[in-house]
């Protein structure tokens, strides 16, 4: 019994309350796969659409971009990465209900501020070196965005001449 509560505040806190790192509950952009994914989120998959793959959590969508294939053939974001077919590029969680700021207990200092020019209120957080977007709204999230972080630059495409 104390067993499963701990598992069951565990889960809470994973999947409700998000905690800000250099990953998402283990998934890591350039080195995680979608069956990493798939069996940490455990959720429903509402569609895919090409390297494309949303699903539906009960009080987020998590939108995620994979890997086409290792070709480096530099057409698009699925095919500008040297990683395998289906290694995580990226990582989107929408919430659906914003998220007070308070629940990251994240210093916002150390990272750069841009307001959005065309949709007023919306405020744009980003630390490059570990590879994190913040969507906020006032004092809300809306989004939460992890992309490459600095250090795995070298796995990028050279660039088509």
């Amino acid at each position: 019994m104390k067993k499963s509560l701990i598992i069951s505040v565990w889960l809470i806190f994973a999947f409700v309350i998000p905690v800000l790192s250099k990953d998402w509950l283990g998934i890591v952009p350039l080195h995680s796969t979608r069956e990493d994914l798939e069996r940490v989120i455990k959720a429903k998959l509402v569609r895919c659409g090409g390297n494309a793959c949303l699903y539906d959590l009960a009080d987020k969508t998590v939108f995620a971009l994979y890997a086409a294939e290792p070709t480096c053939r530099n057409d698009d974001a699925t095919t500008s990465w040297n990683v395998p077919a289906n290694t995580v590029i990226e990582i989107t969680i929408h919430f659906k209900t914003p998220q007070p700021q308070s629940v990251l207990n994240i210093d916002l200092a150390k990272y750069e501020r841009v307001e959005d020019k065309e949709l007023r209120g919306l405020v744009y957080f980003y630390n490059y070196a570990d590879g994190i977007e913040i969507e906020t709204s006032g004092d809300t999230i809306r989004r939460l965005t992890y992309f490459h972080a600095e250090k795995d630059s070298h796995l990028r495409c050279p660039k088509k001449p």
